[in-house]
């Protein structure tokens, strides 16, 4: 049987710093909002044959003033490109198509031009945190009433309690993540990557619930176990459950990341660090918490 509760506080330790460093970057640097939520142009182009590469298709778009562009490969006869500039006149976009049409022939009809407010992109942002925080209000009062009827050792609210702050170190461990490559390789947070982040909150708690539950059943069954020796006896039981889950999960993740197509990378890799996040806090932080949080309010001293 694996001792999870021997190396707590390394556990602690690593999830502290990964949290701080998460939110340092948040705080210096910023998320990379994509033009969803601060408002721009995305068009799409596609080619008869081959697309032209990245760096050509940013020369062009670089020639006409137009500043900080996202561009992407999608397949191989179509190029994505976003522009925070959200107000190009029709002379500025006709003067764009035609550039690009001398990059290759390109298909008939097949230039797909969308304008996005930057009023519609903040409130989207707005509506956005709202769903987030709703999401969390509903977590925590779920688990307090799934476990409602334990009450002893500890009461309901604490497990719901653990498995928020499990949450919050996915979550802000998810937002870290874009947060650097936002800054070092320009990825943007979009809606698909909001998307993940929601299905992270699920996937989160329901892994955290799973442990959770096994400790309800050990503890109605329990003789002369410790509330410690429950916690570790239950996380040992549902530890191959866990894993084969996150790990099933994972490979359909990179199959969608390498063979999906470019737009789906970021949903692929938000939720890929998600998982690995969540099933990390289920296992090492969560239940690890009850289990301190025990032994504080029975040997403080201790």
């Amino acid at each position: 049987m694996i001792s999870f509760l021997k190396y707590r506080k390394i556990y602690y330790f690593i999830s502290g710093f990964l949290v701080l460093a998460s939110l340092a970057g948040l705080i210096v640097w910023g998320l990379n909002w994509g033009i969803d939520f601060k408002g721009g142009t995305s068009l799409s182009v596609e080619y008869e044959n081959q697309a032209p590469s990245v760096s050509q298709v940013r020369e062009v778009v670089d020639s006409l003033g137009f500043q900080g562009p996202n561009i992407q490969p999608v397949g191989k006869t179509e190029i994505a490109i976003q522009i925070n500039s959200h107000d190009i006149t029709p002379a500025e976009k006709n003067q764009l198509i035609g550039d690009l049409g001398q990059l290759g022939e390109m298909k008939e009809g097949a230039f797909n031009f969308q304008q996005i407010s930057p009023i519609i992109g903040s409130q989207l942002k707005r509506q956005t945190i709202t769903v987030i925080f709703l999401s969390i209000i509903a977590i925590l009062l779920y688990i307090s009433w799934a476990f409602r009827k334990i009450y002893h050792p500890l009461p309901s609210w604490q497990y719901g309690l653990s498995a928020l702050i499990a949450l919050f170190h996915d979550v802000i461990i998810v937002l870290g993540f874009f947060v650097i490559l936002g800054h070092f390789y320009g990825v943007q947070v979009n809606i698909p990557s909001i998307t993940a982040l929601l299905v992270v909150f699920g996937y989160s708690i329901n892994d955290t619930v799973v442990v959770f539950d096994r400790i309800r059943e050990n503890l109605l069954k329990s003789g002369d176990e410790t509330y410690s020796q429950i916690v570790k006896e239950s996380l040992n039981q549902t530890l191959v459950r866990s894993l084969n889950t996150s790990l099933t999960t994972l490979f359909i993740l990179l199959a969608i990341f390498f063979l999906g197509g470019v737009t789906l990378h970021s949903f692929a890799l938000a939720l890929s660090v998600g998982i690995v996040s969540g099933s990390y806090s289920s296992i090492f932080l969560a239940s690890p918490l009850l289990a301190s949080w025990h032994e504080f309010k029975h040997h403080p001293k201790k």
